[in-house]
């Protein structure tokens, strides 16, 4: 009988992985559309990832459920083989998931950037005199006084701006670094020694940090501390 469940169960591991390689398979075509879009709203693109996220969730909940309502005697009778299956479906499902969400991810927000920079740059004038205003930050709020009635003006920047801005450092910087992550994850579930793991996690730090950086500047000083942080986080709940 352990057998057949056994069986039965791989199939059902090999339906659910399936599923979702033709999700994102759909996914893909469907965001190659919204990307052509030039002038795509940044919240539409948002909540198809959503979307596509819930469903990815769905599969492994799914998967996960009928483990522990099915397999778990099976998995003890067959030395653990149903549950082997289960971790080995379920660490593929999430390194397919993550790359797949922050590879969109980045392509989303690098076309951004042609957008938001003539918006970043357009002139201020002061609400008072009209003169024309020496801005020095440009994508975030900031007070300027006019330097001649010498009033003090809130500038903020489009909306658009706002937007790039919190969502661009980390996006790009999950893109760019993402198989560091998976590495780090992947080295703690094998059986790494925590030093080594906590040495993956560092560089990954470190060079997330970096990438941020080239978005939302940061100092090397700031680099570190940033790093820094995330590794102390880690040391304490990892």
């Amino acid at each position: 009988m352990s057998n057949e469940l056994i069986e039965r169960w791989r199939g059902f591991v090999q339906k659910i992985t399936g599923r979702l390689t033709e999700v994102l398979t759909e996914s893909n075509a469907g965001f190659e559309g919204l990307l052509a879009d030039p002038g795509l709203d940044p919240i539409a693109f948002t909540n198809a990832m959503n979307a596509i996220e819930i469903r990815y969730k769905d599969l492994r909940t799914k998967l996960a459920n009928t483990y522990a309502e099915q397999m778990v005697v099976a998995s003890i009778l067959r030395g653990g083989e149903a549950k082997a299956l289960l971790d080995q479906a379920e660490t593929w499902m999430e390194d397919t998931w993550e790359r797949f969400r922050t590879g969109w991810n980045g392509r989303h927000v690098r076309p951004l950037w042609g957008r938001v920079q003539p918006l970043m740059h357009r002139p201020a004038t002061c609400s008072r005199c009209g003169a024309q205003l020496p801005r020095t930050v440009f994508h975030q709020a900031e007070s300027i006084t006019c330097k001649s009635c010498q009033s003090v003006n809130s500038v903020s920047p489009d909306p658009l701006v706002y937007t790039y801005f919190a969502m661009a450092p980390d996006t790009i910087a999950d893109e760019q670094t993402i198989h560091m992550k998976i590495a780090a994850e992947r080295a703690g579930h094998a059986g790494a020694s925590r030093a080594e793991v906590h040495a993956l996690w560092q560089q990954y730090y470190e060079a997330y940090a970096k990438v941020r950086a080239t978005i939302a500047p940061m100092t090397e000083d700031e680099v570190r501390r940033y790093a820094h942080a995330r590794m102390e986080h880690l040391r304490q709940y990892g």
